[in-house]
């Protein structure tokens, strides 16, 4: 399932690529703040494993990347560049999965170019699908379920680009009467109570 030589050493290596296409003539290159998606999902990873973090708006991919698996995340404004540089890392030999807000919300669409999808949210099954890849038996579709957000790691500020203004996370304090969700949202939203 991956290459031999991490086997080996009890690693694999893992790209993660936040996935992007210009929409503006003038495009937020620099100096913006970065999702937390990916540098979030690093966190997650069990520290064994070597994991780099790619976000296409500001670093340049690994076109020839050594991963023994790469995984993308990305909003639907992006994804026909996702699913195009799905099928460039497929014929490269590359294993895929994908998560984020398009593929919960398009799961057929998105299985027609990843390995594997995460619906929903992946903080409670990212290791369970590390773990089968590892193993050799990755299932084709994940589907997260809303948990605490008690205990999370902190996200890899480390290994954003130097690209991005901001090196610390901002939280929204936000009540349920703020706003409106569609009746349909398939992923519940978080609120955390002021005191924390």
């Amino acid at each position: 399932m991956f290459n031999q030589s991490t086997r080996m050493e009890g690693f694999m290596k893992i790209d993660i690529i936040m996935a992007y296409m210009p929409r503006y003539r003038w495009g937020h290159e620099m100096n913006f703040v970065p999702p937390l998606t990916a540098i979030h999902l690093a966190a997650l990873t069990p520290a064994k494993h070597r994991v780099r973090v790619f976000h296409q708006q500001v670093d340049p991919l690994p076109m020839e990347s050594d991963a023994d698996l790469v995984a993308f995340s990305f909003f639907s404004g992006f994804a026909p560049e996702a699913y195009a540089l799905a099928s460039f890392y497929q014929s490269r030999g590359k294993y895929l999965v994908a998560g984020g807000p398009h593929v919960t919300f398009s799961p057929q669409e998105a299985l027609a170019y990843f390995d594997t999808i995460i619906c929903g949210e992946a903080e409670n099954v990212w290791e369970t699908f590390l773990d089968q890849f590892e193993r050799g038996h990755p299932q084709q579709v994940y589907q997260g379920k809303s948990s605490s957000l008690k205990g999370l790691p902190t996200p890899r500020y480390d290994l954003l680009s130097a690209s991005f203004v901001t090196t610390c996370s901002l939280r929204l304090l936000l009540s349920p009467a703020s706003f409106r969700l569609p009746v349909d949202a398939p992923t519940p939203v978080h609120f955390v109570p002021s005191q924390q």
